[in-house]
């Protein structure tokens, strides 16, 4: 028998809650574990004492009481599988809820989620919500990551839609935590409370004093184990600090920290999942410690972009992969592009890439915000991948060899390269891992953000390859000529 369900069973039958070293023991025992290996197992409990002689006997004597059976480390799991037994014969609706399964309709709080049910979904599309599915039910924690205007929001929304429909969870909830300022903890976490608990305990914090945020962590912990629960926090990346190390929360906002941290790490049946441009440290380390949390990042498309091409007529499919490729799939500016290739080239995509402003604007307004944020030493980086001549393919000791000259004590700790790079790749402004490559559409942005600044080269009728400009000139004189055009945009 599962331990899931003689928990419940416990819970439901005997009104008996577990707090989380009685959990730990509990589970531990059901396998048949000593308190030694119950001890080595846990980062939370590693005191073999403190399980073996204050947490397990007072277990054994509370479900003793509870059963009105005598109850022991060695017994236990006999006794309670005997009784459930009993009950399944008696009444299968209790076996039917204690195998997770969903007999009521799932409940929704769509919170600030958008409408997105006249955006069409295609293959492409379909399968990522396919993959995203499959984490998010078998997951404790997931992050969904992406560059901005990459999909991330309607992905998420579609994929609540299927759910709904299937009734994998029995509650739904999102929250945005885009607007300005973001909402604190602690009032994310009373709408969420108060919806879960859907009795008298809806007035938990009407009318009450104020409890602690972790307090509140934890009674959600313990919905979400009786409760089978997906909770969604959208725009997490606005919680962030700017002009930092990706993952470094605002000084007010480090409570949420706490909550993925603890969602991520204490055993539920439930799921939270997080919608960033950026990867939250927090996750990095849960899931290079084993636990229970996963991570997807979202790709820009091909098939489906093409699809959206033949809707809009555009012409000359044999450069449709071209653009595309410029854009790196990106469906936001894509779509904004083929309106305008529609209006203002006669729908001829030809005639748009031979254009010598091609896309500035466009790549603007998708990447300024997002360049804005970075630290200083990200921006070298992504400044020295762009003006490398061999297409940005560059080594950790390559970097550093050529960043060094530009920093003003001429010192550059590995530490730090090494955490910048981090950075940047939780971004998903570049990519690789022996040696690292900028996103092609982050290089086509600065690029022409340094072609801009060059009245010789926006004075020529013909057209300029920007990108072979910012290539050609004197790498160090190209890097402070950029960090003066940023600075000052």
């Amino acid at each position: 028998m599962d331990c899931d369900i003689a928990i419940k069973y416990i819970e439901q039958e005997f009104k008996v809650t577990l707090k989380p070293a009685q959990e730990a023991v509990f589970r531990g025992a059901w396998e048949g574990k000593t308190y030694d290996q119950i001890a080595s197992n846990s980062s939370d409990f590693p005191n073999v004492k403190y399980l073996a002689n204050d947490i397990g006997p007072n277990l054994w004597q509370s479900l003793t009481e509870s059963l009105n059976e005598k109850i022991s480390k060695g017994n236990f799991r006999a006794v309670i599988e005997a009784r459930l037994s009993q009950v399944r014969e008696v009444s299968p609706v209790i076996v039917e809820k204690d195998m997770g399964q969903t007999p009521h309709q799932t409940l929704i709080d769509w919170g600030e989620a958008p409408n997105v049910s006249m955006i069409p979904i295609y293959d492409e599309r379909e399968q990522q919500i396919n993959e995203l599915k499959s984490l998010v039910t078998k997951h404790q924690l997931v992050s969904l990551i992406g560059l901005n205007g990459i999909g991330k929001t309607t992905v998420a929304v579609k994929l609540l839609e299927e759910l709904l429909n299937n009734q994998t969870f029995e509650f739904i909830i999102w929250r945005s935590l885009s607007y300005n300022p973001p909402p604190k903890l602690d009032k994310i976490l009373k709408e969420i409370l108060n919806f879960l608990e859907v009795k008298e305990e809806s007035l938990l914090f009407n009318g009450r004093e104020e409890i602690h945020h972790n307090q509140k962590i934890s009674l959600l912990i313990e919905i979400l184990r009786k409760k089978r629960t997906l909770l969604v926090l959208d725009h997490l990346e606005c919680l962030m600090q700017k002009e930092k190390i990706a993952g470094q929360y605002q000084k007010e906002y480090a409570t949420y920290k706490t909550l993925i941290e603890r969602l991520g790490r204490e055993r539920h049946q439930s799921c939270l999942l997080v919608i960033t441009q950026e990867k939250p440290v927090e996750v990095i380390e849960l899931e290079e410690r084993g636990f229970s949390a996963s991570s997807y990042i979202l790709r820009g498309l091909k098939e489906d972009i093409k699809k959206n091409f033949h809707n809009h007529r555009l012409l000359d499919p044999d450069k449709w992969d071209d653009l595309i490729e410029i854009f790196r799939g990106h469906p936001f500016a894509l779509q904004n592009i083929a309106s305008k290739i529609k209006h203002l080239f006669g729908g001829s995509v030809n005639n748009y890439l031979k254009e010598s402003t091609i896309n500035r604007r466009d790549i603007n307004e998708m990447l300024d915000q997002e360049i804005s944020i970075l630290s200083d030493l990200e921006k070298r980086i992504l400044f020295l991948l762009s003006t490398s001549s061999n297409r940005g393919d560059l080594s950790f000791s390559d970097l550093k060899q050529k960043l060094i000259p530009l920093e003003k004590s001429q010192k550059l700790s590995g530490s730090d390269l090494q955490d910048a790079l981090e950075s940047l790749l939780q971004r998903s402004l570049i990519s690789g891992e022996k040696k690292y490559r900028i996103d092609p559409i982050v290089k086509k942005f600065i690029s022409n953000k340094y072609f801009l600044s060059h009245p010789e080269f926006n004075q020529k009728s013909v057209k300029i390859d920007e990108e072979i400009i910012l290539e050609a000139g004197n790498p160090q004189e190209n890097i402070k000529r950029l960090e003066k055009i940023f600075n000052r945009s």
